[in-house]
């Protein structure tokens, strides 16, 4: 069966993987049938590549003088404020804010780390690895553990 635009477009919606025999089948039939596919993306996004196979995403992960992850140059984009405000109107929801300050304030504040090519990506994560330490993580996790029991009480 040929993978529909539907189903590529899929991709895009983070409940799509919470369907784990859904994606694999997905995925299954990408590497199978179009192992490079293009994958549109809702509410005005650029779209993206799915690459599916092993030896792809190795090339691929290796080669950023090929392959960029920059947003600036046509890499991994986040979603602009207006692209969230259109994605809820189209999903009928009501921003918790008249404004959707609250909503939209996580897309704002730079770039993430996922949309950097070397040598900044390299820079960044030098910044950050030590805080990421099973040690430092281990550490953390009693305060994790109550915030989340703190979050999920609130709701």
């Amino acid at each position: 069966m040929t993978i529909s635009n539907q189903e590529r477009l899929s991709l895009s919606y983070p409940d799509t993987f919470q369907d784990m025999p859904k994606v694999h089948d997905i995925f299954s039939r990408l590497r199978a049938e179009d192992p490079v596919a293009w994958c549109p993306e809702p509410w005005g996004g650029p779209g993206f590549w799915s690459i599916t196979k092993y030896d792809d995403i190795q090339f691929v992960g290796k080669s950023p003088e090929l392959f960029g992850s920059d947003a600036d140059l046509g890499g991994i984009t986040l979603p602009s404020n207006e692209m969230i405000r259109t994605r809820l109107k189209e999903e009928g929801r009501t921003p918790v804010f008249e404004d959707s300050t609250e909503e939209l304030r996580q897309f704002e504040g730079g770039k993430s780390m996922i949309s950097m090519d070397p040598p900044v990506h390299v820079q960044h994560r030098r910044m950050v690895a030590p805080g990421f330490t099973p040690q430092k993580l281990t550490a953390l996790a009693l305060q994790i553990r109550n915030r989340a029991s703190e979050l999920l009480d609130r709701i």
